[in-house]
């Protein structure tokens, strides 16, 4: 799980929490790049020096590749459209390494603030990558044999709010 949080000082508290709560955790942050490095190869990794959550501030969006990450807690104000595709995006990558798994059973859970400005971020990444879904279901029609008649299934499937 990766947690995304606001500023240095939630994220702190966001670790302080779970460790209590004897979770495996680390936090990386911006403000100490060199821990932070560290906290991120213990979080890639699997074994006796891991982590099973990585508490981060504002490096969830850009170069954190981590295919392994299946969900994501937004606990942040931050409500630009690329920016919060950029972060839900680290959840849906394809994960080579999850064994017998194939990328169309692989799934990214995104727990976030059910605002209408997060309503509205994720609606206009679901508008963006419409044409791309319609163009899959159609392969896997033809592929199928199925006459297409059916409706098309949205693979963002909402649990628990609109969003």
């Amino acid at each position: 799980m990766l947690v995304v949080a606001a500023n240095i000082s939630n994220a702190k508290r966001f670790l302080e929490w779970l460790k209590n709560m004897n979770v495996m955790a680390a936090i990386a942050t911006s403000y100490d790049t060199k821990e932070a490095k560290k906290a991120i190869e213990r979080f890639k990794t699997h074994g006796k020096n891991s982590v099973d959550i990585l508490v981060t501030v504002a490096m969830a969006y850009e170069g954190l590749d981590i295919p392994a990450v299946t969900h994501i807690a937004c606990l942040t104000h931050i409500r630009s459209t690329p920016w919060i595709e950029q972060m839900v995006t680290r959840a849906a990558r394809v994960d080579r390494g999850s064994g017998a798994l194939i990328y169309e059973h692989q799934l990214g859970y995104i727990y976030a603030p059910d605002d209408q400005l997060f309503q509205d971020c994720i609606a206009s990444i679901q508008v963006e990558q419409e044409p791309f879904l319609r163009e899959q279901q159609e392969k896997l029609r033809n592929q199928s044999g199925n006459s297409g008649n059916e409706q098309a299934v949205s693979n963002i499937y909402e649990l628990g709010s609109r969003a």
